[in-house]
């Protein structure tokens, strides 16, 4: 049986803690550092049952227990939802399928156009993703070091970025993302504003520093600090890949000496994963996205013959 997740079933998730059934989902929140199963369940069962509008929950019982639990949370707008948790069970990765779907259709009649998950690479709930709908889009790797502090040598000549930015930096986001990834992600500047996490490029949340060439931008750094650590995005160029160095090194000057950062790297900006590697931000981590658009952009794409929608 399956079914939104409601206050009654607070014991089985504690029940479900008891027998490790960690989360397999890895939202940004979570790149810190992860909370203990029961704080992660009893979290978001209070958080669905409270009625919060930007997020649902989905169980998946066997018999009395919980086998799986998935819930998705709105980005920065309703059009965007990400899965952020998604707890399975011993034995229970078949069911993945079936709650990602639900957590699609329910965000979907919350006017949802997009869903997306991110996973351990490897993962065997990968597939399972997969046959919901929720198809591979890019792999990332999760970089950790530490912050310089202010820094005595010159830094890259980059400004402040501000609200009037906005369109440059969906250009340069364009610029950077392959047409495919952004197919599932957002492709017009409505969509891409609803898929911002906070610190994204243009949105309030991050120290922000845009560099650029004959008047438009090339390369973006932010960094978004949170208690005792930061986390630090950028977008360069593939016309400007020598400008990768100097805007890392600003941002890790923005960070305090011996901080601990964070740098999510999608494969895809290559010379920011060479900046990180030489700057000295080992990678700990790889993740597989997997994303679902609107069915319009499936029927697009399965034209194209680029993939089967289950």
């Amino acid at each position: 049986m399956i079914r939104a997740l409601h206050l009654s079933d607070l014991p089985r998730c504690l029940l479900m803690a008891r027998e490790a059934a960690r989360n397999r989902a890895r939202p940004r929140d979570s790149l810190g550092g992860s909370a203990p199963v029961w704080v992660d369940l009893t979290i978001e069962s209070v958080r669905r049952v409270s009625g919060s509008p930007d997020s649902v929950a989905i169980a998946w019982f066997d018999g009395g227990r919980i086998a799986c639990l998935g819930v998705a949370s709105q980005l920065a707008g309703p059009a965007s939802w990400e899965i952020a948790r998604l707890h399975v069970g011993p034995g229970a990765e078949g069911a993945v399928a079936e709650v990602a779907m639900a957590l699609y259709a329910e965000a979907v009649r919350r006017s949802a156009s997009r869903m997306s998950a991110r996973v351990p690479e490897d993962d065997p709930i990968g597939p399972e993703l997969s046959r919901a709908g929720l198809l591979p889009s890019h792999a990332e790797a999760l970089h950790r070091g530490t912050g310089r502090g202010p820094s005595r040598e010159p830094e890259a000549a980059a400004r402040g970025a501000g609200p009037s930015d906005e369109h440059g930096l969906f250009r340069l986001h364009s610029a950077c993302v392959p047409p495919e990834v952004r197919a599932l992600g957002g492709m017009t500047l409505e969509q891409w504003r609803s898929a911002r996490w906070e610190g994204a490029p243009g949105r309030p949340g991050a120290d922000q520093r845009i560099l650029e060439s004959d008047g438009r931008a090339v390369a973006w750094v932010g960094v978004a600090r949170t208690a005792g650590s930061a986390e630090i995005s950028m977008l360069v160029h593939p016309d400007h890949p020598d400008s990768a160095a100097g805007m890392l090194s600003l941002g890790l000057s923005m960070v305090p000496e011996g901080s601990p950062v964070a740098m999510l790297i999608p494969d895809y900006l290559a010379s920011v994963g060479r900046a990180a590697t030489g700057a000295g931000l080992a990678p700990s981590e790889r993740f597989e996205v997997h994303a679902r658009s609107a069915r319009a952009t499936e029927r697009i794409f399965q034209e194209m013959g680029a993939y089967e929608v289950a």
